[in-house]
Formats: C-alpha cells, structure tokens, sequence
C-alpha cells in the first residue's frame, strides 16, 4: 500500500514538473525568445507546438482516470494587450488516452480517430521575465466544457 502512494505522489511530482516546464517555454515563446536549435528547423509555428504539449499537461493534471492527452493545436488568433497579457484562441485535437476504451465522460467525442475542439483564454506574464503568473481557458465542443487556469 505504502509503495502504491509513494508511485502516485511520485508520478504527481513529475506531471507538475513537467508542467512547469511547459509554462516555461509557452511564456519563452510568447515573448519571443525561444527559436533556437531545432525549433529553427521545425516547419511547424512554435507557438502551435508550446500549446500542444501545455495543454497536454495541465489536461491530464493530477487525474488517474479518464485522462486525455492533446495531439495537434492550432492558434488562430493572438494578441497582446498590454506588456504581459496575451488573449488566445484556436482549435486542439483531443483524444482519450486509451483509444481502445473511451471513457463515459467523453462518449460524445467524435468517433473517428480524435476531435478537434475551441479553445480561448489568457496567459499572464510575470513582469520582466519569462514565467507565467496566471492562465485561464476555456476549452469547448462535442459536449466538452474544461476550464485550465492556474492553480499552482
């Protein structure tokens, strides 16, 4: 038992890690400073690429079931307000992490490979640097209704 929640705890410290690390370099790429090495030779836009894997894993938290992990973003619409705050918008790809069993929370999902839903919000920069002071969206579609803001 004592080693089953040593594993979790342990899974739930490297998730957070993870996440920070993702809010790092989405922060480093909305102030423009991250295009080095290999994102110099990637066709795809950076900023797409950040909110895939930031999304992955604020979606998946700290959940044990029904996880979902973020296959494709698309941002439509970016803009600055401000120094520090950035409003966002555009389109994910989401699927349930075990494709073979989709989970009841997500039935309404598209049956085909993955579902694309909208997504809007914000991202608050710390004054001066690059890391996040807060984020709040909204993620919608096919009956999905998910709020990612920062709790940390």
């Amino acid at each position: 038992m004592a080693v089953a929640i040593t594993s979790m705890y342990r899974i739930d410290r490297n998730r957070l890690s993870r996440l920070l690390a993702e809010e790092k370099r989405l922060a480093e790429n909305l102030r423009g400073i991250n295009q080095y090495g290999w994102r110099l030779l990637d066709d795809r836009n950076t900023l797409d690429f950040d909110i895939e894997y930031f999304m992955t894993f604020h979606i998946n938290g700290m959940k044990y079931t029904d996880k979902m992990w973020c296959d494709g973003a698309e941002v439509l619409k970016r803009k600055n307000v401000g120094l520090n705050k950035y409003l966002l918008e555009g389109n994910l790809w989401l699927m349930p992490e075990d494709e073979s069993n989709t989970p009841k929370a997500y039935e309404s999902f598209d049956k085909t490979w993955c579902s694309t839903l909208a997504f809007k919000g914000y991202v608050l920069l710390k004054s001066g640097v690059c890391e996040i002071k807060y984020y709040d969206f909204r993620i919608t579609g096919q009956g999905v209704n998910v709020r990612c803001r920062r709790k940390i």
